[in-house]
């Protein structure tokens, strides 16, 4: 029998590549012929007498010794593979059953009469009549007892068109190469990643041509597990939404007040504002992550920092200081004088100073602020219960603007035709009670089972140990604002708040530190004063807000009072410098100066202290004057004489 070889085969003694062997195979200049291998993957047989006569001398010389032949070895019968009885599913474990309850009771049957062949078929024609859906004969039987003696479970499992199962015409490489175009995050269809395949086998592996069908394909990447699929298709952060495993929080070992959790959201309510347009409102709410009680909220026309902290503030007068607040990164909470500015705070600015980073607002009231990762809604409990205030308080309302498009109601274009449209205060008092009479007071549904027979609020009163407080006062102080660094001028400190400048000015605060840095804290609902800073911290005064502006249609009395604090801040700064300086003399100035060079003079040597004395003469002969020229001398001199002296003599 003639030796035929694999392409790697002939491509080593050709001295070439196993590629360039496929290629000469496709194009028809090598003859091969294809069969499928015991993984039932097409694969080429070369002849030998196909290869080149170097080749084929090659080959002899690494077989230089005639083999006798061999005689084939006597073919093995494999032994059956049985697998454990929980590996099979449920169906082909009730085949099992089936048929081992069968087997056994032919073979009773067998036993109890004496013609076997019989009685054979007289229990087939028993067991088709009592199992029309089965086909059953005496063959059958004889093969399903055969497999119960070898303990082959295999063989009671009906296999029929099974025989396939779990293989695929695709070799390895074509595999491969569908998988790379089909996993990808371009998400290309299957149909798409067929043709890219075609072509990639048509340049590399020409011998896997023609390929199997779309529904090879599709079966191949329906095996695909989903989290393979999402990760190379969709990415990480549909991977991690969707995919990956979710930790779970012990809400056991936290009390009250240890964490809340803060953000903004967006009412799906539409209301009237102040200057009669209709608007959306934003609630600004924290929430305690224990008992799931909303501790403080505040309603207002746009997300800001200070809605953020005066939902803070209401929430610490009714339930204390709370350890920690876990927030997202928004600027609500990343600015300099309330959490820091977190990722975004520079450790030298532009013109390299060091950015101004004064104590911020949790720092004071001593909360640690931990920052969510970003877009990762599944860690912030309260934009869990934002859908619980959706769907029990903003759907009370007529003009409820739903979530998205798909939920917005029909009779919403009807309520504002009909101008049935609530205004803020209406809404604002409207969540302020149901928020504190309903949400608060709901059962607990959260992850502890024990307090699940309670309510939320009573949650939050059992488990909270320890309530942090602070007074009014205390409280306002470390609520504060501060503002960035500003120069003193002549009109004191102008802080901008909401886009308007105020100015703050005390004229004994301005006449010690105009044209010095320092900051304020402010609180923005009492802006009659603010309290002002040095560069490193240390309080100075409280500023009042400055008195001194005056609009076009000022009185005159209103005129003339301003007038009159600027003469008094004159006056208060004469007086300063009055007191800086010694009792005023015009002359002292003059008398110490001549003072002065007195000393000087007195001080002088007297005489000359050269040691020769050297006598200089003028060597110049006078000018003489040419003849016919004008004296000028003279006619000056006669002029002064007729108008009778120079003009000024008489001041004299």
């Amino acid at each position: 029998m003639e030796a035929k070889l694999r392409p790697t085969e002939a491509a080593e003694l050709i001295s070439t590549s196993p590629r360039t062997i496929r290629r000469w195979i496709a194009d028809g200049q090598l003859p091969a012929e294809q069969r499928l291998n015991e993984r039932r993957r097409p694969e080429y047989l070369i002849p030998l007498s196909a290869l080149p006569p170097a080749a084929q001398q090659r080959y002899f010389d690494r077989h230089c010794t005639e083999l006798a032949p061999i005689a084939a070895p006597a073919k093995q019968v494999p032994k059956p593979k049985t697998q454990p009885i929980d590996r099979y599913s449920a169906a082909e474990r009730e085949q099992i059953s089936f048929w081992t309850q069968l087997v056994e009771d032919w073979q009773r049957a067998r036993d109890k009469v004496g013609k076997k062949a019989e009685c054979d078929d007289k229990f087939v024609l028993w067991a088709q009549l009592e199992y029309p859906d089965i086909q059953i004969s005496v063959e059958t039987l004889y093969r399903r007892w055969a497999a119960l003696r070898e303990g082959n479970l295999e063989g009671l499992v009906d296999r029929r068109g099974k025989a396939r199962k779990g293989m695929t015409a695709l070799t390895g490489e074509v595999e491969t190469a569908f998988l790379t175009f089909y996993l990808d995050e371009a998400q290309h269809p299957i149909k798409r990643c067929l043709a890219l395949t075609e072509e990639w086998a048509r340049q590399h592996t020409p011998e896997a041509l023609p390929l199997p069908g779309y529904s090879t394909f599709y079966r191949k990447a329906g095996t695909i597990p989903y989290a393979v699929k999402v990760l190379c298709r969709e990415g990480k952060k549909a991977y991690y939404d969707k995919c990956s495993p979710y930790i779970r929080r012990e809400y056991e070992t936290i009390d009250a007040n240890d964490f809340w959790v803060g953000d903004t959201h967006t009412m799906d309510v539409i209301s009237l504002g102040p200057n009669g347009k209709p608007h959306r409102l934003h609630l600004s709410a924290w929430l305690d992550a224990r008992s799931g009680i909303f501790t403080g909220w505040y309603v207002g026309d746009q997300p800001s920092s200070q809605s953020s902290l005066n939902a803070l503030r209401r929430g610490i007068e009714s339930y204390g200081i709370p350890n920690n607040v876990y927030v997202d990164n928004g600027r609500e909470f990343l600015t300099f004088d309330i959490g820091g500015r977190g990722h975004r705070a520079k450790k030298r600015l532009a013109d390299g100073s060091i950015p101004f980073a004064p104590p911020g607002v949790f720092e004071r009231l001593g909360i640690k602020m931990t920052n969510a990762i970003v877009r990762n809604a599944r860690a912030k409990l309260v934009e869990r219960r934002f859908e619980d205030v959706k769907n029990y308080v903003s759907r009370l309302f007529p003009t409820y603007t739903g979530g998205n498009v798909v939920e917005k109601p029909d009779r919403l274009k009807h309520v504002l035709k009909a101008g049935k449209i609530p205004t803020d205060a209406e809404v604002i008092a409207a969540i302020d009670t149901l928020i504190t009479g309903y949400l608060n007071c709901e059962p607990y549904g959260g992850s502890v089972a024990e307090d699940r027979c309670m309510r939320r609020i009573d949650v939050h009163r059992a488990r909270c140990p320890v309530v942090r407080k602070a007074d009014k006062e205390d409280l306002r102080l470390m609520l504060m604002r501060t503002s960035k660094p500003v120069t003193v001028d002549r009109d004191g400190v102008r802080i901008p708040i909401k886009g308007i400048k105020i100015d703050f000015y005390d004229p004994d605060f301005v006449r010690q530190l105009q044209g010095k840095q320092v900051y304020v804290r402010f609180d923005p609902d009492d802006l009659g004063s603010v309290r002002a800073y040095d560069m490193d911290d240390r309080f100075l005064c409280a500023l009042p807000q400055s008195k001194l502006t005056a609009g076009y249609l000022a009185t005159q009395d209103q005129i003339a009072e301003l007038q009159a604090a600027k003469r008094r801040a004159e006056r208060a700064t004469a007086e300063f410098a009055a007191a800086l300086k010694l009792p005023d003399d015009p002359q002292m100035a003059l008398e110490l100066m001549t003072t002065l060079a007195a000393r000087n003079i007195a001080e002088l040597p007297v005489g000359v202290s050269a040691k020769s004395i050297k006598l200089v003469r003028d060597a110049e002969e006078p000018l003489l004057r040419a003849v016919g020229d004008l004296d000028m001398s003279l006619m000056t001199q006669n002029i002064i004489k007729r108008r009778g002296g120079m003009e000024d003599d008489d001041d004299l």
